[in-house]
């Protein structure tokens, strides 16, 4: 594992092999050095994880990158600017209410063949647990989870972009959905595995 708080290395670490990378209590603007995330090998990171000081402090990338298994936003913004972010096929977004990820010309790039994950897991109840999805979102996806991370009550989280879901839509929580919802597999909705949790409410 690997953390990054702030400032920066004379040299690139030599790595072996493939990394877990922690933007950890990242103030507001600080910005990942290549020379820690390099863009070669591509392989190089398989989890990088956004937990910055704040919900509100912001992390940059040093240029367009990729993740190969997870992306975990736990806590503050992912600015990726003009960046593209790369998801290779299989990986999984996780998400609370405590984090985003924002973009001006670039983006995520999620896999061709659409075999990405993604799971809101709210910290807290509503409201401060709500969530309203973003671009972390494909158009298009295996598997959607809307589940919570903590023994919470139940939180909102709101669909705000149409999305169409191949494998399995499993809802935990509470959903609804501003936009369509096309599930073409396993749709299941029941109460989460937290004493706290009720049944779901769920609105399409």
């Amino acid at each position: 594992t690997v953390n990054y708080t702030s400032g920066a290395i004379s040299a690139a670490p030599a790595y072996a092999g493939s990394i877990k990378l922690v933007a950890l209590n990242v103030t507001s603007g600080g910005s990942i050095p290549a020379n820690i995330w390099p863009s070669s090998p591509s392989t190089l990171v398989n989890t990088f994880i956004v937990n910055s000081a704040a919900a509100g402090n912001i992390v940059g990338l040093p240029g367009s990158r990729t993740v190969n298994k997870v992306l975990d936003l736990k806590q503050g913004t992912l600015a990726l600017a003009g960046n593209t972010l790369t998801l290779v096929s299989g990986s999984t977004i996780y998400r609370t209410e405590n984090a985003s990820v924002t973009k001006t010309s670039g983006g995520i790039s999620f896999p061709s063949d659409k075999n990405v994950t993604v799971v809101y897991q709210p910290t807290a109840a509503s409201a401060p647990g709500d969530i309203t999805t973003g671009i972390e979102l494909p158009g298009e996806l295996s598997k959607l989870v809307i589940t919570r991370s903590a023994n919470v009550g139940n939180a909102l989280i709101t669909v705000n972009s149409a999305v169409t879901v191949n494998d399995s839509l499993l809802i935990r929580n509470n959903l609804t959905a501003n936009f369509q919802v096309t599930a073409k597999g396993a749709v299941k909705i029941e109460k989460d595995n937290y004493s706290n949790a009720t049944d779901p409410v769920v609105s399409f």
